[in-house]
């Protein structure tokens, strides 16, 4: 792995991102087919520190941080609809062949929806 600034797009998360990305679509796909009105997803992330020391080849003492990490998604369908902001753009929701959902922009003024 090389160095770099942690964060969520630090590949030590792939699987959490590939796992919410899982759950959104099936969340996706419910309330397409089962016609729920909207979903909230939950993504908990637990943090536990260890602190060890560590003696190099030189016999230099350093203490070191390991991380263990934790994470489950989750996702609650609704069937009564409230929102608290919106997301600026018109953009639609399109199922595409392989069974996915992706985001599309409507930008060419011959997909308003408003």
């Amino acid at each position: 792995m090389k160095e770099e600034i942690f964060g969520i797009e630090n590949e030590a998360f792939n699987d959490l991102r590939a796992d919410f990305n899982g759950v959104l679509q099936l969340a996706l796909q419910q309330i397409d087919e089962k016609g729920f009105s909207g979903a909230t997803l939950n993504l908990k992330l637990k943090i536990d520190m260890e602190q060890i020391t560590h003696t190099d080849a030189d016999g230099a003492v350093s203490r070191v941080l390991v991380p263990h990490f934790e994470f489950e998604t989750t996702s609650t369908l609704k069937q009564k609809v409230g929102s608290k902001g919106r997301v600026k753009g018109e953009y639609a929701i399109i199922q595409m062949p392989t069974g996915e959902y992706m985001l599309r922009a409507a930008t060419d003024g011959q997909m308003s929806m408003f």
